[in-house]
């Protein structure tokens, strides 16, 4: 199966190849695997993270096989599992896998040395509509927004229905922040606030991308990366919340329509429901 894989100046790539043994650890009679791309955020420096199922004794640099075709790589160093390579030139190359005598089949994988743009599939197969630009997010270094391609199927209220009118009174008060990077923060405080299960937060914390990406990291977005999101890629129509609940109003959160006001943020009871799309920051 063939995959194509972006690789950007500066960033550090993976690529996760899964293979499946049909022997026990270190002997194997066959190695199959496929390759899901999982771009990072700078620079021609790349990783190629193999995963063995079952798990394989030891892997040696000797083992791995790169062979340039219209793009040219540098292999680097091996860190357990993770091979260094260095993207020279743009194309394709192929990779190949060689332990206790047993070849792979050989793999094609197209590498790039260009930034992500907007609009471009992600590493989380979402929507890139942010970046690059450098921010905190779940307490890691950031440069990236991505977007799930669609959103969630139905309409959420913010808080849950037992919950919302407490917060007039008691406010989650750690999901006031508006700033790009804040929205997964924002999400992780309404979760803890309301064990019940806010339905818009938990709806977006719940998503996991489908497969190959199989991301679980998403998040309902902040109000600065909701309009973030408007603002450079579109397709939000109708009411959409954010994560951020007013400081002033807190009984209210800021939502995005687009319907009756053209990209205004304007805020809302937290017991209406509005839709909500994912995003993931990386």
């Amino acid at each position: 199966m063939k995959k194509k894989v972006h690789f950007l100046t500066g960033a550090v790539f993976t690529v996760m190849l899964f293979a499946v043994l049909s022997c026990g650890v270190g002997e194997p009679s066959d190695i199959t695997y496929t390759i899901t791309p999982d771009r990072g955020t700078d620079g021609p420096t790349a990783k190629l993270i193999f995963t063995f199922v079952p798990a394989l004794s030891t892997l040696m640099p000797e083992d791995i096989t790169l062979t340039n075709g219209t793009g040219n790589v540098t292999k680097g160093g091996l860190n357990g599992n993770a091979l260094d390579i260095t993207v020279n030139t743009a194309g394709t190359i192929t990779v190949k896998i060689t332990k206790s005598g047993v070849e792979s089949a050989p793999k094609t994988v197209r590498v790039y040395n260009t930034p992500y743009a907007i609009g471009e599939t992600g590493p989380g197969g979402g929507i890139i509509f942010y970046g690059p630009n450098t921010f905190t997010s779940n307490s890691k270094p950031c440069k990236y927004l991505e977007a799930a391609p669609a959103d969630i199927s139905g309409t959420f209220m913010w808080g849950s229905e037992p919950n919302w009118k407490n917060w007039a009174i008691t406010p989650v008060g750690a999901a006031q922040a508006t700033a790009i990077g804040t929205g997964y923060a924002n999400t992780a405080a309404i979760l803890a606030a309301d064990t019940v299960g806010p339905p818009a937060a938990l709806a977006c914390r719940n998503y996991i991308s489908p497969a190959p990406y199989s991301k679980n990291d998403w998040f309902l977005p902040s109000k600065d990366e909701l309009n973030k999101l408007y603002e450079n890629i579109g397709g939000l129509s109708g009411d959409f919340w954010s994560s951020s609940e007013l400081t002033a109003h807190p009984f209210c959160a800021w939502f995005l329509s687009n319907g009756n006001w053209i990209n205004v943020q304007v805020d809302s009871s937290k017991e209406h429901t509005y839709l909500v799309r994912p995003v993931r920051a990386f």
